[in-house]
């Protein structure tokens, strides 16, 4: 763990201390149980709209659900019994229309959806259960966003972005579109300096393996959290003084990337592409998601599990100063592909999966897993 000088001392003293309690002394105090709790499971009803394949999803205050489907471009909607309340699809590229709705983040009564294809966001408010109504757009002008939330009256990217001939990771935009910051210059995530601009370079050795990078953000009390797919590290960023710590816990079942080992044979169709790809990304770990609480940082990584034929998902807890505290699995968690689509409420303390399940004789239907954190 990386902790600027002015803060080692102090924070050294405590990370020692509680890494022997939790390791040597607390070991059979701190039980998984104790931490996560599974609370339900949600089947979603397919009977008045089937979800095509869904790209996001996020919870409301009363547990209602919204889901962006990106392969029919709908919005839909349903209740904490996972019936179907409404829905919406708006194509063309006129305010409050869409071309290539994907990323969805939500705080009340504020709903936005993000755009990649024009690229901007939309934001709405809800009006009713299952009833939301357009406000405005809001463009945004990082090249790819993998990764949002709405916090506060702001969006907060993961994007990668130019700004004074720099690149930078996060982008925060207010929802007037007039007031930026920019966080985290680029080269850092791939192990350079903060001066260096080598962007292009790190993003074209770490896209060997399932294109582009992706990268997960989250925001409380002043700090920007943030983990990309490839390392097993947080980024813990302060807004005021855009200095930053890095930490975390490599365990045995975290299996680093190792980009000497990705080769692949010249020519191949995009089909064998992917099939090298789907092959090759089951050697590896890949980070999944990360949220924030008070007094606690998740970071969710899957790894492929050879004898069991399937990714087994992992979620790994850190105190607010980046110590680490437990990993446990989680067996029922379903990732698509090297992906987890999940979400964090802070107001109910739950951590939330939406599962693809393809039960036999039956379609392709989807579930959401609710897990009690706090």
């Amino acid at each position: 763990m990386k902790i600027h000088r002015r803060n080692r001392n102090n924070l050294g003293g405590k990370a020692i201390f509680l890494i022997f309690f939790v390791f040597i002394v607390g070991q059979k105090t701190i039980k998984a149980e104790e931490i996560l709790k599974y609370q339900k499971k949600i089947v979603l009803d397919q009977k008045e709209s089937l979800i095509a394949s869904a790209s996001d999803f996020c919870v409301l205050e009363d547990e209602c659900f919204v889901i962006c489907d990106f392969k029919d471009q709908k919005v839909l909607v349903y209740d904490h019994d996972g019936k179907y309340l409404s829905g919406w699809k708006k194509l063309g590229q006129g305010p409050g229309e869409y071309q290539g709705m994907w990323l969805n983040g939500y705080q009340a009564p504020h709903l936005a959806i993000v755009d990649l294809r024009q690229p901007k966001i939309l934001l709405y408010e809800r009006t009713g259960k299952g009833d939301f109504s357009w406000i405005k757009d809001i463009p945004e002008s990082g090249r790819t966003i993998t990764d949002f939330i709405l916090n506060n009256g702001e969006l907060f990217f993961e994007t990668t972005i130019l700004h004074n001939e720099r690149y930078y990771f996060i982008h925060i935009r207010d929802l007037d579109a007039k007031k930026d910051e920019y966080l985290l210059p680029a080269a850092v995530r791939y192990g350079g300096r903060p001066e260096d601009n080598h962007l292009r370079f790190y993003e074209a050795e770490y896209s060997k393996i399932w294109g582009k990078p992706y990268a997960f953000i989250d925001v409380l009390d002043g700090q920007v959290y943030s983990a990309w797919t490839g390392d097993l590290k947080i980024f813990k960023i302060d807004r005021k003084t855009k200095k930053w710590i890095t930490f975390g816990q490599k365990t045995k079942n975290y299996r680093p990337i190792k980009l000497e080992e990705i080769k692949y044979a010249p020519g191949l169709t995009t089909e064998q592409l992917f099939e090298e790809n789907r092959r090759a990304s089951a050697k590896y770990s890949w980070i999944g998601g990360i949220f924030a609480d008070q007094g606690l940082i998740g970071l969710l990584y899957i790894t492929f599990d050879h004898k069991a034929s399937k990714w087994n998902v992992f979620l790994q807890l850190y105190d607010s100063e980046g110590v680490f505290l437990k990993e446990l699995k989680l067996p029922d968690v379903i990732p698509i592909e090297v992906y987890l689509l999940r979400f964090y409420s802070r107001e109910s303390g739950c951590l939330y999966f939406l599962n693809m399940i393809d039960e036999e004789d039956k379609e392709i239907g989807f579930e959401i897993l609710k897990y009690k954190i706090r």
